[in-house]
């Protein structure tokens, strides 16, 4: 069990963690590889290859996969983010659900004066869209995006940075992810971290792992 009272400085990944639009993302990732390849993409494929990295890396380690050599992996991940931009404008209600409890936990944060900050392999113009429009933006005080590093998950550069953005430091931090590549990314950062279940999606990883949330009112009366 982590001691949350120890914590001062409380990083987020987005996708699946803070909203839950997984269904979107695989989506977008499954047209754009089937209108480039042909393939079915598979919704295990989209958790081990793209889920919690990066549009770019994730299709050029698929395309890397079945041997896919035909297109550029930017025309790809336009066409990707044309189709996921036109969901987000069209249907943003249907298609991005805010996590349970994400609301009063970080309003609980934030009367306690504590320092937040997201870090996501989401692009910043959909990561600074899905924010605002859910009405999460005013918690936090950065937003470290794919392009923001060098390394995206599952190295750790993105927390590293959203922490030293805050001021903070490991000992009193910790982080709230869903995907596989998202958990080895807090695992290699040596940040406590909680697993946030989405059930059906993030099975395997939540098997895995002790610290692990279905709600965020669990946590609420630890603060």
């Amino acid at each position: 069990m982590i001691d949350l009272k120890s914590k001062k400085y409380f990083l987020f990944d987005m996708d699946g963690t803070l909203v839950d639009l997984e269904n979107l993302n695989y989506t977008c990732f499954r047209d754009a590889v089937k209108r480039f390849t042909g393939n079915e993409l598979a919704f295990a494929e989209y958790m081990h290859f793209m889920a919690g990295v990066g549009s770019k890396k994730g299709f050029r380690d698929y395309f890397a996969s079945i041997g896919y050599t035909t297109t550029p992996v930017d025309i790809v991940v336009t066409s990707y983010r044309g189709q996921k931009d036109e969901e987000l404008r069209k249907n943003f209600e249907a298609v991005v659900k805010v996590k349970e409890g994400v609301v009063e936990f970080l309003q609980k944060l934030q009367e306690k004066k504590m320092k937040m900050a997201v870090g996501t392999s989401t692009a910043k113009k959909f990561t600074t869209v899905i924010l605002e429009r859910a009405g999460l933006a005013k918690f936090f005080e950065t937003i470290v995006a794919v392009e923001d590093v060098q390394n995206t998950k599952p190295a750790p550069d993105i927390f590293f940075e959203a922490l030293k953005r805050i001021g903070g430091n490991v000992r009193e931090a910790v982080i709230f992810e869903d995907s596989g590549n998202g958990v080895k990314s807090a695992e290699n950062s040596g940040i406590d971290f909680y697993v946030v279940r989405n059930q059906g999606k993030n099975d395997a990883v939540v098997a895995q792992h002790d610290n692990v949330i279905s709600s965020y009112n669990e946590l609420i009366s630890q603060l």
